[in-house]
C-alpha cells in the first residue's frame, strides 16, 4: 500500500497534532462546591435521580449536604466514621434526616489537569438506616485496606488543619505523583462470599464520576448521558500518551475504555482548539469486527459527548433533549440482530473518499470500512469492484464447505482451528503479499515457521489439500473469503494512486485480535498519522478459534510498515514517535478467585508453547472472590452423575438467569438434556464464546477431551511440592505427542473465564486429576470428592498483585452460606433497585462449611427481569435457542417468537443441499423462516418491523434461489417494499416479469430507487450488456449488425463499446478512428495493432502512438519521471513500434528521435540538427519545437570564435524567423498548432479542449484577459477558438520577444563583438576583467574580419525581427539598441587600426558574407527611421551617431543618401546649440557642412569638411576619436585625389581609402583652398591623439612647401611616449624617413595593404616596386574598384607580426631611415599632380559663409497634411472598433462571423428591392442570430454529453432509464443542430428561393428542438427570430402625399460601414 497517498490532496490543517490533553478530559465541579471534589458511583448516581424524580425536598437536602462536604465542612454529623476503628480504611457516613445518610470515603486520586494527585470524596450511595449494615461495610474497609499500600492510606487519611480554630471547615490536601505497589502483605479476615460479591460491584463495576456541572444538569432533567468515569493511574497513561500505542489486556481489564476516553479526549481537544481558528476537525476512526460492540461504543461515546454539550444548555433545552432521548430509547428498543439492519450507517457515502469531516468520528465494523473501501475500487486498473455475494464466515463455512471435504482429510481435525489456519496463516499472513495469487503455495506453507505457527506444523500436507479443496468449491460457488477481499483493496490501491480521499488521523482498532495480519496492513495504510494509532486486543480471546493472531508479529509487520514508508518519503516523512506497549492486567469483571484459576491455565500455555500466545503479566482480580469448586476424583470413587444432577425430592431443578452449564460440545449438551431435561442455560464452549455468567458449571470438560490422561499429565511438570511432600511423576515435554493439551488448555480458558463470580468444575474422569492437582497444590480451588470434605490446607499465592494475604480463624477447605437473597448481585450490570446490604442482624459466618453435594445446592432462582436481560444478552450473541428459553422463563412470548424465527433461519442456512429432495427441504426452512418473521412484523413497530419484513424478504428471496421459484421471489419483493428496501424489491419485480409492480415502485419511490433498476428491459438489456462489454448478449437485441452499429452511433456514452463492436467485425481501423476521437489513443493502438496483416493499419499506429507522445507532452517542457503517460508511449514506441522502412516516414522518425531527447537530461545538439532536418522538410511545428528547446538555455558565449558565434546567431536567427512565421501563420484549427501546443478540438463547434498541467494551459490561466471558458474540469479546460486564437498569439509573441530581448541583451555583453586594440597592438591588456575579445594576432585574416561583420549583421537582423513583434516596447530603448548596433557595425566596418579590416575588405569578400544585402537594407531602414526622429534627446554621442550614419547610408544607400540626406529631421537637434555654429553672426550650420562633405557631390565638401573638422577640434566637441580619424583620412585621400585631378597614375595609398574615396567621391573637381587648415588642425588633434593622416599627401604631392609643414606637423609626435605604431614617424630626420614610414605602414595587416596605381595608357614605370607596395594597374578610372577588389591582397605577404614584438630585434630605426634618405628621392615616381604652392586660407575668410551649406528648412505640404489627417481618421476609427470588438460576447461576435457571411452572398443594396426585399431583412437581419443560437444549443448539446458520459462512467450505479432518457435528448439535439445548421446556413437551399414558408418552418423546428427546462444564454437570439419571422409584419401606416425625402447614404467604407450593416 502506499504509506501515504493522501498527500494527492491539498494538506489538511494539523488536526493529527491534536492530542488528548489531560485538561481536555477534566470536568469542573458545579459552581456551587467547594474545593473538595465529588465523585459519585453508579449507585449514587441511579439515588440522586431517584430523589429528584420522587421528592423534590429530599433532593434538596441531599445536595445541601453533598454541597457542605464539597466544602471541607467535616463537622461530627458529616464526619462520623461508620465501619468500626479497628478496621484499616474508615468509611464515614453524613447524616441527612432522621434515616437517611450520605456514604462516602476519602481518597486521593491522581488529577486530569495537572500532575498531582489530591484528596476526594467518593460517594457511594444513600442509604436509609436499616441498609447500613455495619459488618458489611467492615468488610469493605478491611478489602481497602487490602487494596492499598500503606503511603496510599496514609494520603487518603491525612487531613489539613481546620481553617479556623475549633472550625470543622478542611481543605483537601495535594500531593506529588507517586508509583505505588500494590498491596499484598496485610493480613485481613477472611470475607463472608455475599459481601465480596457486593463489594466487587461497589468498587469495581461501579464506576465513580465527578459530579461536574454537566453531571448535575443531567441529573436535574433527567437526562442520560454518560460521564468520564475516574480511571486507574494505569488506564490514565495510556489515555494520555500522545503516540501510537498497543494495549494488550485480557478480556475486563478496561481496553475499550481506555481507547472511548481518548477518543473523548481529542474530540473535547478539538473543541477547545478550535475556536477561533481553522484548525480541520480530527478524523477518528474507531474499527472491531463486532457491529455490536461498535454499535456499543458509539452509543457510549454519544453519551460521553451529550454530557459535554449538556453545559452551553438551558435547562429547557435539555429537558427537550431528554424527551427526545427517550422517544429514541423507545424507536431503538426493539429486539434484532443489528447485521440485518440494513440502515445502520446508511448515512454514510458509499465511497471512502467521499467521507466528509461531520461524519467523524466514525465507528465502523471493519467489514463496513470495507464496503466503503470497495466503492472506491470502479476505478482501479485490474481489480474488480465489490462482490454482491455474502463473504464467507466461520459458520458457512462450517455448515456449507466442512461437509462437503473428502472424510480422510477432515477426520479428527476441527473446523474452526482448519479455518483459522486458511485464514490466517495461507491466505491472511504477511507473507501472503509476496505472493501474485494472493495465498502461500504448497511450498511456502509447508516450509512457513513452526515456531510461531504450531497447530497443524506436522499436518500441512493435508491442511493444504483441505484448502485447495476449499478454493476450488468456492470458486464453483461465486463466494469470497475476508482475507480475498484485504488482497483485492490492497491490490487496488497500491501506488501510484493509494487509498482513495483522505486519509484518517487517528485510528483505533478494538479487538485487533480478530483481524488478519493483512487486515492489520490495510487498516494501517488508511491513518496518514505515524503516531495516532491504538491497537488493543488479547490474543487469548482468540483461542475458541485457534487464531493464528499474535501482537508480536502485528508489531513486526508495522515496523516493516513504517520502514518502507519513511523511506518512500524521504524527507517529508513523518516519524513514528515512541511505540509504547501497556499492558492491563487488572481484570474489573472477574473477582480474583477466577482470575487465578484462569491465570494458571495461561501459565501453561506460555511454559510449554510460548509462542503460541502473548505472554503477559499474570491477570489480577481487585477483589477477593469465592475460590472454584472442583467435583471430582478418581474413576473408582466417583459418584453418580444422575446423584449430582437431581434434587431428593425428584423437584424440577431450576438454574438462574445468570447461571450457565458448559458442555463440551452438541453431543454432550443433548446427553445432558436428556438426564436433566430443562434446568436451565445449557452451552456448548462455543456457544459460549462472548457471553459471561455470574455463576458456570464446567461439565464433564476433561472426560469428554480427545487427550488421554497420560498427555494431560504433562501439566504436573509446573506442581510444586509442599514442604516434606515429593511431586507425582510428570512425563517429559514433548512437543509433538503433546500438541492437543495446548488447544484444550485455550478451550479450558475459554471455559473458567466466562465465570464472573462462582466456578464449579464436576469432572470424575483420571484425566482431570493433573489439572485438580495442579490448582489444588496452588491453593486456586477448593475440592470436594465423593461427600467428603476436603482436608488440605489453603495456599495463597505468592506473587505480587491485588489479592489479599488471608489468616485469623477461618480454615481452608470449607465453605460460607450465604446469608440471603437481600444483597446485590453484579453481573457487569449495576444492581436491580432496591437492592440493599444484608441486615445487621446477620450472623457471621462461621469458619469451615460443606461445599455442596448435588445441583439443586448450586442453583439459584432469577425473576422475570433477570430472564429478560439474560435473554437480550444472548439474542445479541446469536445464541436463540437458549434466548427462547430465557425469554419463555422471563414470560416474554413475542421475544421467545422473534428468536425462534432467528433460530429457524439459522436451521435453514445450515442445511447441505446435497440432493433434490434436501433443496426443497432448504427451500422450505427458508419459507418457514420467512413467514416466521412476518408474522413477527406484525406486532412490531418502526425499525424493528422493517427488520423483519427485511429478514422475511432475505428468506425468501434464498428459497426462490433453490428452484428457481418465482412465487418465492414475488413474496420477497413484497417483504423488500414493505421494508421500505425498493432498489431489492425493483430488482425482484423484475426478476419474476412483474413489470406493473416495479414501474409502481419506482414512480411512487424515485429517488430511493437504484438507478440500474429504473429502465424498461429493452434499453436496461442493451446499456447493462454494453456497459459490463458483454457484446454477444448485446448482439441477440437488435436485428442485423447495421442496426446495432447504428444504435452505437447513436448513442453518446457507449462509443468504446461501439469501438470493440467495429473491432469485433475486423474493422480494426473504424475502431481506432473512434478511440482516437474519444482521446484513448492507448486503446485505439491496440486495436491497430490487432489487424496484423494490415500494412495500413501499422503505419496507423505508428502515428497514433506518436499522437500520443505529442498529446502527453507539453511545449517548452521535457518529459519527466512524473509524465507516466508520456513515458508509457515512450515505452511502447520502443517495444512496439513497427520500425520497418516503409511504415516510419523520415518525418516520423525524427519526431520519435525529438521525443527520446525531451527523455534526456541534456541533449541539445541533437534538438539543433533535428531542427534543421525538419526546416529542410518545411516542417515549420516541429522545428520550432526543437529550436525552443535548443535555446531554453542559450549556448555559452563567454569564451567562442566570432566563427563559433557566426553559427550560434545563424541559428538563432533560424529559430526567430521560424517562430514568426508560426505565429503570423497561426491557425487553431491546423493540427499541427494544435499537437504542438497540446489542444484539441471540443465537440463543441470553434471550440477547444486545453488540457491540463500543460504550457498553454498555464498560459490561457495566467492571461491578463481572461478568457470565457465553456468548460472546465480537472483534466481538460474548454474555450473559444477565436479567444484562443487571439490569447496564443499574445504569448507567443511575448514568448519570442521575451527571447529576443534576453539574446540581444547577451550579446552586448559578448566579448567576441568587441575586439580588444591594446591587445591586437600589444598582445597584451592590462585592464582587469577586460569585457573585450581578445584576438591573438594571428587569426586577424580575411576570414575573421568575414565572421566579424556576420556576426554584426545577424545580429542586426535578429533585433530586427525583436523590432517587428507586435509586443509592448519603448521606443526610446529600441532606438537605443538600433544606435548601438549601428555603432558597432561602423567600428568593424572602419576600425581603429587597419590591423582589423576595412570596408574595402568586405567588399572583396562580399560573395562570403550572405548577410550582406538584407542586412544593408536593415541597417537603411534604421538609419531612415532614426534620422526622421524629430524628438531624440540629445546626448554626447548623437554627432558620433549622425557621422556613422550618414557614412554608413553613403556607403550602403549612395543615391538616395546624396538626395536627402541633408533634410534629415534629425539634424534639428543642434538647431540651437551655439557650439555647432562656426560663428554666432554667420548662422552657419556646422553639421550641414559635415553631410555636404560625406555626400561629395559638389565642388566645396573638401572644404566643408575640412572646416567642421577644424570647429570640432577647435571647440572639443564631443565625438568620437575614430570617427574624427577617418573623416581626416577622408578628407586627405580626398585632397590627394583632388590634387592629382583624379589621375591615379603612379598615386599610392592604402588599398582601403583607394576604395572607399571612388565609391563615396562623385565630384571630380573639388577645391582644396583650405588644406593648410586641415594640417593645423591635424596638429592640433595629433597633440592630444597621436594619430593621422597627413604623410600620405606628402608622398603623392611633390611640393616642398607642403612637405616641410608635414614634416614640422610630425614633430609634434616626439613629444609624447614613442609607441611602436608611429615610432618610425617620430624617428624620421628628414622627408624621406617619411617616405620609408608611410610605405610601411601597412605592411604588418593581413588586411589591407598599401598600392601603387598604374595605368596602361602611361609607360609602365622603369623601377620594381617599393618594399611593401603593391603595384595595380589599370586601364581607366572605372576599373579601379574592381581591379583593387578582386586582386590578391598582397604580392608578398608575411606573417603578420607587431612591431612591440618586431622591433626587439630591429636595430636602430633611425639609423636605418636615414641611410636610405639619399636614395629613396630617385627611386619614387611621383604622380602628376598639382605641385603649386597651397593658398593661404586666412586670406580669403570671406569665402567662408558661401563655402559652408546652409541649413535645410523643412516644409510639409498640404497634400501630406491631408494625408496625415486621413491616417489619423482611419486610426482613431479602427481603434474604436477594437474596442468595440473587446466588449462583444462570444455570441455576438459568432453573430457578426455570420452577419459577414450572408452579407457577401447578398445581393447589393440597390438589388434588395421587392419582390423579395422583405426576405433580405430577414436574410440580414434575423438569419446570423438563428445560426448564432444554433450554435449556442449545439455548444450546449456537447457540454451535456460531456457531464452525461463523466456520470455514466463515473458511477457505479445508474438509472438507465434517466440515462436513455438524456441520451436520446443530446442525441436529438445534436443531430438537429447539424441538420438545421445546414439548412439555415447563408449559402443553404432556402435563401437561395427566398421561401419565406419554408424558413419560418426551420425556426419552428428549431423551437421544438429546445429542451424544456433548459435555459440558454443564446435564447434572445431565438426569441428575436421567432418574433420577427413567425410572427405576421403590421402594414405599414400611409403617409401624407409629401415630397419625400431622400434617405442618408450608408457609410460603407471601411470598418465604420461594416458596424452599420451588422447593428
Amino acid at each position: 500500500m502506499n504509506p501515504d497517498a493522501r498527500n494527492a490532496l491539498p494538506e489538511r490543517a494539523s488536526s493529527a497534532d491534536i492530542t488528548p490533553m489531560a485538561a481536555s478530559l477534566y470536568f469542573e465541579s458545579a459552581s456551587v462546591f467547594g474545593d473538595w471534589r465529588i465523585l459519585i458511583s453508579a449507585r449514587a448516581n441511579r439515588n440522586l435521580r431517584d430523589a429528584k424524580r420522587r421528592d423534590a425536598k429530599f433532593f434538596r437536602i441531599v445536595m445541601k449536604k453533598i454541597i457542605e462536604l464539597s466544602n471541607g465542612h467535616f463537622s461530627d454529623d458529616n464526619h462520623k466514621r461508620l465501619n468500626g476503628p479497628n478496621v484499616g480504611y474508615p468509611i464515614f457516613e453524613a447524616k441527612m434526616t432522621r434515616d437517611s445518610r450520605l456514604v462516602y470515603i476519602i481518597d486521593s486520586v491522581p488529577e486530569y489537569e495537572t500532575n498531582i494527585e489530591r484528596q476526594v470524596i467518593k460517594l457511594f450511595g444513600i442509604y436509609t438506616h436499616a441498609q447500613i449494615d455495619k459488618r458489611f461495610w467492615d468488610s469493605m474497609g478491611y478489602q481497602l485496606f487490602s487494596m492499598k499500600c500503606k503511603e496510599y492510606r496514609d494520603r487518603s487519611t491525612f487531613r489539613q488543619q481546620p481553617h479556623q480554630k475549633g472550625d470543622y471547615v478542611v481543605s483537601p490536601a495535594s500531593f506529588p505523583p507517586d508509583d505505588y505497589q500494590i498491596s499484598g502483605n496485610e493480613i485481613i479476615p477472611e470475607l463472608p462470599e455475599e459481601d465480596v460479591d457486593q463489594i466487587h460491584s461497589l468498587l469495581i463495576l461501579d464506576k465513580f464520576v465527578t459530579l461536574s456541572k454537566e453531571l448535575l444538569k443531567s441529573i436535574v432533567v433527567d437526562l442520560d448521558v454518560s460521564h468520564v468515569f475516574d480511571v486507574s493511574p494505569q488506564e490514565k497513561e495510556i489515555i494520555e500518551h500522545p503516540n501510537s500505542c498497543y494495549v494488550i489486556g485480557r478480556s475486563g481489564t478496561g481496553k475499550t475504555t481506555t481507547m472511548l476516553f481518548k477518543m473523548l479526549g481529542i474530540e473535547r481537544a478539538y473543541a477547545q482548539q478550535s475556536e477561533g481558528s481553522s484548525i480541520a476537525r480530527p478524523r477518528q476512526v474507531f474499527v472491531t469486527q463486532s457491529r455490536v460492540l461498535a454499535t456499543r461504543v458509539e452509543e457510549a461515546f454519544s453519551k460521553l459527548m451529550a454530557s459535554l454539550t449538556a453545559t452551553n444548555k438551558s435547562k429547557e433545552e435539555l429537558e427537550e433533549l431528554a424527551e427526545q432521548q427517550k422517544l429514541q430509547k423507545a424507536e431503538n428498543s426493539g429486539l434484532y440482530d443489528v447485521d440485518d439492519d440494513v440502515t445502520w450507517k446508511a448515512g454514510l457515502p458509499k465511497k471512502f473518499s467521499l467521507l466528509q469531516d461531520e461524519h467523524f468520528p466514525l465507528f465502523l465494523t471493519f467489514d463496513r470500512l470495507c464496503q466503503l473501501l470497495e466503492g472506491d475500487i470502479g476505478n482501479a486498473v485490474g481489480v474488480t469492484g465489490k462482490s454482491t455475494s455474502p463473504v464467507i464466515t466461520y459458520e458457512i463455512f462450517r455448515e456449507q464447505y466442512w461437509p462437503r471435504f473428502p472424510e480422510p482429510l477432515t477426520k479428527n481435525l476441527n473446523p474452526a482451528l482448519v479455518f483459522s489456519e486458511v485464514l490466517g496463516v495461507i491466505k491472511g499472513s504477511e507473507e501472503s503479499l509476496s505472493h501474485q495469487a494472493g495465498y502461500l503455495d504448497s511450498k511456502a506453507y509447508t516450509n512457513y515457521s513452526s515456531r510461531t505457527q504450531r497447530v497443524f506444523a506436522k499436518q500441512r500436507d493435508r491442511v493444504y489439500l483441505l484448502f485447495q479443496a476449499y478454493m476450488k468449491r468456492k470458486r464453483l460457488r461465486g463466494e469470497f473469503d475476508t482475507a480475498e477481499r484485504t488482497h483485492r483493496i490492497l491490490k487496488a490501491f497500491d501506488p501510484p494512486g493509494g487509498v482513495p480521499g483522505t486519509k484518517i488521523d487517528y485510528l483505533y482498532v478494538d479487538e485487533a485480535q480478530d483481524n488478519l495480519l493483512i487486515d492489520a496492513m490495510l487498516l494501517r495504510s488508511l491513518c496518514r498519522n505515524p503516531n495516532g494509532l491504538f491497537w488493543a486486543g488479547d490474543t487469548a480471546q482468540t483461542i475458541a478459534i485457534g487464531s493464528s493472531f499474535r501482537f508480536d508479529e502485528l508489531r513486526a509487520l508495522l515496523y516493516r510498515f513504517e520502514r518502507r514508508r519513511e523511506q518512500l518519503e524521504g524527507k517529508r516523512a513523518i516519524s513514528q514517535s515512541e511505540l509504547r506497549i501497556f499492558q492491563l492486567s487488572v481484570n474489573y469483571r472477574s473477582h480474583g478467585g477466577i482470575v487465578r484459576c484462569a491465570t494458571a491455565v495461561i501459565e501453561l500455555i506460555t511454559h510449554f508453547w510460548p509462542d503460541t500466545i502473548d505472554k503477559l503479566d499474570p491477570e489480577q482480580g481487585l477483589v477477593e472472590g469465592a475460590k472454584p469448586v472442583f467435583y471430582g476424583g478418581s474413576e473408582t470413587n466417583r459418584v453418580d452423575y444422575k446423584q449430582f444432577l437431581s434434587k431428593d425430592s425428584g423437584e424440577r431443578i431450576e438454574f438462574g438467569a445468570r447461571q450457565c452449564i458448559l458442555v463440551r460440545d452438541e453431543a454432550a449438551k443433548a446427553e445432558l438434556e436428556n438426564e436433566v431435561g430443562d434446568i436451565g442455560l445449557i452451552l456448548t464452549l462455543y456457544e459460549s464464546k462472548g457471553l459471561e455468567f455470574d455463576d458456570v458449571l464446567l461439565y464433564r470438560f476433561f472426560e469428554d477431551s480427545t487427550v488421554d490422561s497420560k498427555q494431560w499429565s504433562v501439566v504436573l511438570n509446573l506442581v510444586e511440592a509442599p514442604p516434606g511432600h515429593t511431586v507425582q511423576y510428570a512425563p517429559c515435554f514433548d512437543e509433538e505427542r503433546h500438541a492437543g493439551v495446548c488447544s484444550e488448555l485455550k478451550f479450558l480458558y475459554v471455559a473458567i473465564t466466562r465465570a464472573k463470580k462462582k466456578l464449579w468444575i464436576v469432572d470424575y474422569s483420571d484425566k482431570a486429576i493433573p489439572m485438580k492437582k495442579l490448582w489444588d497444590s496452588k491453593g486456586y480451588i477448593r475440592c470436594a470428592t465423593g461427600g467428603e470434605i476436603p482436608q488440605y490446607k489453603d495456599k495463597m499465592p505468592q506473587s505480587s498483585g491485588a489479592v489479599p494475604r488471608y489468616g485469623g480463624v477461618s480454615q481452608s477447605g470449607g465453605n460460607i452460606p450465604q446469608s440471603g437473597d437481600n444483597l446485590a448481585r453484579s453481573s457487569g450490570n449495576p444492581p436491580r433497585s432496591g437492592s440493599n446490604p444484608p441486615p445487621s442482624s446477620s450472623k457471621v459466618p462461621q469458619p469451615g462449611g460443606n461445599v455442596p453435594q448435588s445441583l439443586y445446592q448450586l442453583a439459584e432462582k432469577s425473576n422475570d427481569e433477570e430472564w429478560t436481560t439474560t435473554g437480550h444478552t444472548l439474542f445479541t450473541n446469536r445464541r436463540y435457542l437458549p434466548a427462547i428459553h430465557a425469554f419463555k422463563r422471563a414470560q416474554k412470548h413475542r421475544e421467545a417468537d422473534i428468536s425462534y424465527a432467528h433460530h429457524l433461519r439459522d436451521t435453514a442456512r445450515s442445511i447441505q443441499p446435497l440432493g433434490k429432495g434436501i433443496t426443497t427441504v432448504k427451500r422450505n426452512a427458508f419459507c418457514s423462516a420467512a413467514e416466521a418473521f412476518l408474522r413477527c412484523a406484525q406486532r412490531a413497530k418502526d425499525k424493528e418491523q422493517r427488520v423483519f419484513f427485511h429478514n422475511a424478504a432475505d428468506c425468501f428471496q434464498n428459497a426462490g434461489s433453490y428452484g428457481e421459484n418465482m412465487e418465492d421471489y414475488a413474496k420477497a419483493a413484497r417483504a423488500y417494499e414493505d421494508a421500505k428496501e425498493y432498489t431489492p424489491a425493483v430488482r425482484l419485480y423484475r426478476k419474476t416479469e412483474m413489470f406493473d409492480d416495479a414501474v409502481r415502485v419506482i414512480q411512487d419511490y424515485r429517488q430511493e430507487v437504484d438507478e440500474d433498476l429504473a429502465n424498461n428491459v429493452q434499453e436496461v438489456a442493451r446499456l447493462f450488456y454494453f456497459k459490463n462489454k458483454e457484446l454477444k448478449k448485446a448482439n441477440t437485441l437488435f436485428e442485423s449488425v447495421e442496426a446495432q452499429l447504428e444504435y452505437l452511433e447513436d448513442n453518446i456514452l457507449l462509443d468504446d463499446c461501439h469501438a470493440a463492436v467495429l473491432a469485433g467485425l475486423g474493422r480494426h481501423q473504424e475502431a481506432a478512428k473512434i478511440h482516437m476521437a474519444e482521446g484513448r489513443t492507448m486503446e485505439a493502438i491496440d486495436a491497430l495493432l490487432d489487424d496484423k496483416k494490415n500494412e495500413q493499419s501499422k503505419r496507423r499506429a505508428n502515428e497514433c502512438i506518436l499522437r500520443g507522445l505529442w498529446e502527453n507532452t507539453s511545449f517548452s517542457r521535457r518529459i519527466e519521471d512524473t509524465d507516466t503517460a508520456a513515458l508509457e508511449f515512450l515505452g511502447l514506441a520502443e517495444s512496439k513500434m513497427d520500425k520497418g522502412a516503409t511504415l516510419l516516414t523520415p518525418t516520423q522518425k525524427d519526431e520519435l528521435e525529438m521525443f527520446r531527447s525531451l527523455r534526456k537530461s541534456d541533449d541539445a545538439p541533437t534538438f539543433r540538427q533535428l531542427a534543421y532536418r525538419f526546416l529542410g522538410r518545411k516542417e515549420n511545428h516541429q522545428a520550432v519545437l526543437c529550436f525552443d528547446h535548443y535555446f531554453n538555455k542559450f549556448p555559452s558565449t563567454s569564451q567562442i570564435t566570432n566563427a563559433e558565434m557566426v553559427g550560434i546567431l545563424g541559428d538563432f536567427g533560424q529559430y526567430c524567423r521560424s517562430f514568426h512565421d508560426l505565429i503570423s501563420g497561426l491557425d487553431v484549427t491546423n493540427e499541427d498548432m494544435q499537437k504542438l501546443f497540446n489542444f484539441c478540438p471540443a465537440s463543441v463547434g470553434n471550440a477547444y479542449r486545453i488540457k491540463t498541467e500543460t504550457w498553454l494551459y498555464q498560459q490561457v490561466t495566467d492571461a491578463s484577459a481572461e478568457p470565457e471558458v465553456l468548460e472546465r474540469d480537472d483534466e481538460f479546460m474548454i474555450v473559444p477558438g477565436e479567444e484562443l486564437q487571439q490569447i496564443l498569439k499574445i504569448v507567443l509573441w511575448s514568448r519570442l520577444h521575451q527571447r529576443i530581448f534576453d539574446e540581444n541583451s547577451l550579446c552586448q555583453r559578448t566579448p567576441v563583438f568587441n575586439p580588444c586594440l591594446p591587445f591586437v597592438m600589444n598582445s597584451e591588456c592590462h585592464r582587469i576583467n577586460c569585457p573585450r575579445h581578445h584576438v591573438d594576432y594571428r587569426d586577424l585574416t580575411q576570414d575573421w574580419f568575414n565572421c566579424q561583420v556576420r556576426i554584426h549583421l545577424l545580429q542586426i537582423l535578429i533585433y530586427h525581427a525583436y523590432l517587428g513583434i507586435p509586443t509592448p516596447k519603448g521606443r526610446y530603448r529600441t532606438i537605443h539598441d538600433r544606435r548601438y548596433w549601428v555603432h558597432r557595425l561602423h567600428e568593424t566596418l572602419r576600425p581603429a587600426a587597419h590591423y582589423l579590416g576595412s570596408e574595402a575588405s568586405l567588399l572583396q569578400s562580399e560573395s562570403k558574407v550572405p548577410e550582406a544585402a538584407p542586412g544593408s537594407q536593415t541597417i537603411v531602414k534604421w538609419l531612415r527611421d532614426i534620422l526622421g526622429n524629430r524628438a531624440l534627446f540629445r546626448d554626447r554621442t548623437l554627432l558620433t551617431f549622425l557621422y556613422e550614419g550618414a557614412s554608413l547610408l553613403v556607403l550602403l544607400d549612395p543615391t538616395n543618401a546624396r538626395n536627402d540626406l541633408m533634410m534629415a529631421p534629425l539634424l534639428g537637434v543642434f538647431a540651437r546649440r551655439p557650439s555647432v555654429y562656426f560663428t554666432p553672426k554667420d548662422n552657419i550650420y556646422v553639421v550641414a557642412a559635415l553631410y555636404q562633405c560625406l555626400r561629395a557631390v559638389d565642388r566645396r565638401f573638401i572644404s566643408g569638411g575640412i572646416l567642421f573638422f577644424q570647429h570640432i577640434v577647435n571647440r572639443k566637441i564631443d565625438i568620437d576619436v575614430n570617427v574624427l580619424c577617418h573623416l581626416a583620412e577622408f578628407l586627405a585621400g580626398s585632397f590627394i585625389l583632388a590634387r592629382v585631378r583624379f589621375n591615379l597614375h603612379n598615386v599610392v595609398l592604402p588599398r582601403g581609402w583607394i576604395l572607399a574615396l571612388l565609391r563615396q567621391i562623385t565630384m571630380r573637381e573639388p577645391d582644396t583652398m583650405f588644406v593648410d587648415r586641415l594640417l593645423s588642425s591635424m596638429k592640433v588633434l595629433l597633440e592630444d591623439l597621436i594619430k593621422g593622416g597627413e604623410e600620405a599627401i606628402g608622398y603623392n604631392i611633390a611640393n616642398i612647401n607642403l612637405r616641410d609643414d608635414i614634416f614640422r606637423i610630425l614633430q609634434v609626435l616626439k613629444t609624447t611616449k614613442s609607441h611602436d605604431s608611429f615610432r618610425r614617424f617620430t624617428a624620421a630626420r628628414k622627408w624621406g624617413g617619411i617616405f620609408v614610414a608611410v610605405e610601411d605602414s601597412c605592411s604588418e595587416s593581413h588586411l589591407d595593404e598599401m598600392v601603387q596605381l598604374c595605368s596602361l595608357e602611361k609607360p609602365k614605370p622603369l623601377a620594381p616596386p617599393r618594399p611593401g607596395i603593391r603595384r595595380v594597374f589599370f586601364k581607366n578610372l572605372q576599373d579601379i574598384p574592381l581591379v583593387l577588389s578582386t586582386g590578391p591582397l598582397k604580392a608578398q605577404a608575411e606573417a603578420f607580426v607587431p612591431r612591440s614584438q618586431a622591433n626587439v630585434q630591429g636595430g636602430d630605426v633611425e639609423g636605418q631611415a636615414e641611410d636610405a634618405t639619399a636614395e629613396i628621392d630617385q627611386e619614387i615616381e611621383q604622380p602628376d599632380a598639382d605641385a603649386t604652392d597651397l593658398v593661404d586660407s586666412r586670406n580669403i575668410a570671406d569665402s567662408l559663409a558661401s563655402t559652408a551649406a546652409p541649413l535645410a528648412v523643412e516644409h510639409i505640404s498640404q497634400e501630406q497634411k491631408d494625408a496625415a489627417l486621413c491616417f489619423l481618421k482611419l486610426y482613431q476609427q479602427r481603434k474604436r472598433n477594437l474596442e468595440l470588438e473587446k466588449t462583444k460576447t462570444l455570441t455576438q461576435k459568432t453573430c457578426d462571423s455570420y452577419f459577414e457571411d450572408c452579407l457577401k452572398l447578398a445581393p447589393p443594396p440597390e438589388k434588395r428591392q421587392s419582390p423579395d426585399g422583405y426576405y433580405w431583412k430577414l436574410y440580414l437581419g434575423l438569419v446570423p442570430h438563428l445560426l448564432a443560437y444554433v450554435k449556442g444549443l449545439e455548444s450546449y448539446a456537447f457540454s451535456a454529453k460531456a457531464e452525461a458520459k463523466k456520470r455514466y462512467r463515473g458511477s457505479e450505479k445508474q438509472d438507465y432509464d434517466d440515462v436513455h432518457k438524456t441520451m436520446n435528448e443530446i442525441g436529438a439535439i445534436i443531430k438537429g443542430c447539424r441538420r438545421l445548421s445546414q439548412q439555415l446556413d447563408p449559402s443553404a437551399e432556402v435563401h437561395k428561393k427566398r421561401d419565406i414558408e419554408g424558413l419560418k418552418h426551420l425556426v419552428r423546428e428549431l423551437e421544438e428542438l429546445v429542451p424544456s427546462g433548459v435555459s440558454l444564454d443564446v435564447g434572445f437570439n431565438l426569441q428575436l427570430a421567432i418574433k420577427g419571422i413567425l410572427t405576421e409584419p403590421k402594414p405599414p401606416k400611409e403617409l401624407p402625399h409629401e415630397e419625400a425625402k431622400p434617405k442618408p447614404e450608408c457609410n460603407k467604407e471601411g470598418d465604420l460601414g461594416f458596424e452599420y450593416e451588422a447593428s
